[in-house]
This record gives C-alpha cells, structure tokens and sequence, in this order.
C-alpha cells in the first residue's frame, strides 16, 4: 500500500509541476517572450474544422474572386471578412462576421462599395476603407462600424480607391489610387472635414507634374520610429516604379527606387497582398509574394521561407510576426502554414495543413486561428474553385 501511495505522490507531482511549467513558462524563457506563440503553442497541434463559406449564398459559382476572403480581422468578439471584386464590380458587399460568442455567421449589412479589402482601426471603432464606391469618384467612402451597423462617409477627395490609412502626428493620412496622374496619392486632414494633398518629390521635382505619369497610387503607410513612410506604385506610360517615400513635414520625398521592389505588375494585380505589412522592432515587413524587410528604407532584404512557400498574410502578435503562407504541390493541392519570424531566431513554424484552395488570410483570437482560403486573381480556374471563400479554424483549446 505504502509503495502505491509513494507512486500516487510521485506522479501528483510530476505532473503538477509539468502544469505550472506550461502556465508559468520555463524559467529559462525571458518574460517579455512568455507570451509568445512559439513558445505557447509550441509542440501541439490545433484541430482543424470547417466553418463554412458564408459569401457562397451571394456569389455561388460565380466570380469566384468575390469570394475570396481579402481581409480578415478580430473586432468585438467577432471575426470579419472582406468579399467582392472591384476589378469586377461586384457590389454592394455584404459583411459576414463569425460571432466567437454564439460560433455562428451573421450579417452586419451590406457596404455600397465594389469590394472590401481593408479593415482598420480608427478611434477605437473598426472601419472599412472603400475600394471603389458604387457612387460618384469625386470621394472615398468609410464605413464605420456602429451599433451594429455600417455608417457611411464621403470626405476623403480622389478616393475613388482607399488603401490605407494611419494616424501620425495629431493628422489622418489616407492612401487612395487616384484616376489621374496629377493628383495626389495621399489626402490628409486634422479635422475629419477639411482635405488636402501630399505632394510627392523626387530630387525636389514633383512626380505629380510628370507628363508621363498616368496615375499614382499609395498602397501603405509605415510608422518607423517617429517617421512616417510610404509604399507607393506608380505606372508611367513605359514603365512601372514602386518605391518607399519618407514625409518631411510637408511632403513625401524619394528614399529608394530599389530594384528589388521592381516587381512584376502581375504579382501587383494579387489584390490581397497589399494588407500584408507590419512594423516590428525598428524594421518594416511586406509581402508582394515574398516577405521582405527594411530598416532604412533604402533598400529592402528578401527572406525566403525555408520550404520556398508564398507569404500571403502576416500580422504581429505580442511582439511576434507571424506569417501566413501556402505552397502548391506537384497534385494542385497546397500546403498551408502558419510561420513565425524573428531577427534573432528566424522562422518558425506553429502548424500546417493540407488543403485544395490555398490560404489567403488570417486572425487569431482565443487560442484559435481562423484562415480564410481564396485564390489569386491570376490563377486560371481549377476544380478546386468551389472550395473558394472556405473559413477554417485552428483551435488549440483543450
């Protein structure tokens, strides 16, 4: 008796401190890392379930890239995706969210515009930024999320596409595609009423006054520091530049035309990519296929997966990036991965799966990640195209 009673005791514990190890960390782990997934996360694997395809009900087999869930994000217990095409002027939009409280979609309403590609935060509320309104070009429209409901606003001027936006230095910048090669790709304001245009030098000369210039576009905002940049694709009538701008104050001037952001307009034309950028300790990381980092802006680094898989999506979690990316396999199928990077440890990897569609987007909340699958607008169809729009969810929940 005495010796089974010594094996209880023994294995109460063990297995006690094993707990307090997992919930306290390793006391060889610094705190500032305790919270991080790799290390939270690392050796279990997440069950893997569908939770349907809510834009089905609106396009069916039809434009498939409507479908694609282009945005994904955690708002409010809620988890909201991005639909339509306004390459193919789909709209109005309707926007689902998967309700983490009840673990069903909803409708918050439909949006008056031919796409939701951005979402963001604004003032503590979540907020759409128009990709191409189903009204007139002379404004951009927002849509703010508000008792339930998507309110709509029309101030940002030439906003015929909305980007991004950011909040620096007491102002609002917003990043729009303009229809004209004279007007600003940045529209700023103080006020929330009153607008103007950034100017964009190089050398001292404004781009904006460029006779070749047929139009200009801001795709995305970095705050580095206390220093604003952005990334901004321009098409002259016999070439295409893509370059990192540094605000001085007053205008945007060229920090570098890097060749390797000379990137093919085809890898452009992949519309989701342009929501995968983040800024971590001092260095700003993109996605146009590849994921790229910068300090200085003056040239960007490539840092090639290990498996040589595509980056589709990326965010930062308690001061860690984490990558979404997909590889196709030799049967059309792909593997899709959830990565980790740091400068002092590299990549990571959290999980995998296998699946017909490839991923496109992601969130996490709550010890699950929820993936969006979806295609590239330059993919030929395949019969794996019904499964585009699919929401699956990773959970690590016991």
């Amino acid at each position: 008796m005495k010796r089974w009673l010594a094996i209880l005791l023994f294995a109460a514990v063990t297995l006690a401190s094993l707990y307090l190890c997992r919930d306290l960390a390793d006391l060889g782990i610094p705190p500032e890392h305790r919270s991080r997934l790799s290390y939270v996360l690392k050796g279990r694997s997440p069950t893997v379930s569908k939770l349907g395809d809510p834009s089905w009900s609106e396009y069916g087999k039809k434009s498939l890239n409507s479908r694609n869930p282009w945005d994904m994000t955690v708002f409010d217990n809620k988890v909201f995706l991005g639909g339509g095409d306004y390459d193919k002027n789909t709209g109005p939009v309707t926007v689902w969210f998967y309700d983490l409280v009840t673990e069903e979609w909803k409708s918050s309403g439909k949006v008056n515009d031919e796409a939701v590609m951005r979402f963001v935060e604004l003032d503590g509320r979540l907020v759409i930024l128009g990709a191409d309104p189903k009204a007139d070009w002379e404004y951009g429209s927002l849509y703010t999320f508000i008792d339930g409901k998507w309110e709509t606003s029309r101030k940002v001027p030439y906003g015929v596409h909305m980007f991004d936006c950011v909040q620096f230095d007491g102002r609002t910048f917003y990043g729009i595609g303009t229809s004209e090669g004279d007007q600003s790709p940045v529209q700023v304001t103080s006020d929330g009423v009153n607008f103007s245009g950034v100017d964009f030098l190089t050398d001292g000369v404004s781009i904006l006054k460029n006779d070749t210039n047929t139009f200009t576009r801001c795709y995305s905002f970095f705050v580095n520091g206390d220093t604003l940049y952005a990334f901004c694709y321009r098409r002259n009538t016999d070439s295409i530049d893509i370059s990192f701008y540094r605000f001085d104050g007053t205008a945007f001037q060229l920090v570098s035309a890097s060749s390797e952001l000379q990137i093919r307009s085809s890898v452009i034309s992949r519309q989701h990519l342009f929501n995968a950028w983040e800024c971590l300790d001092g260095k700003a990381y993109f996605s146009v296929g590849k994921l790229y980092a910068t300090s200085d802006f003056t040239s960007a680094e490539l840092l090639p997966t290990p498996d040589g898989s595509d980056v589709q999506d990326l965010f930062v979690f308690n001061g860690e990036l984490l990558i979404l990316t997909s590889l196709k396999l030799e049967d059309g199928t792909y593997k899709n991965s959830i990565k980790t990077y740091t400068e002092d440890s590299g990549w990571g990897e959290l999980c995998s799966f296998e699946h017909g569609q490839s991923a496109m987007s992601f969130a996490y909340s709550n010890s699950s990640f929820y993936v969006g699958l979806g295609r590239r607008v330059t993919d030929t169809p395949t019969e794996n195209d019904p499964l585009n729009g699919t929401i699956l969810k990773l959970s690590y929940t016991d």
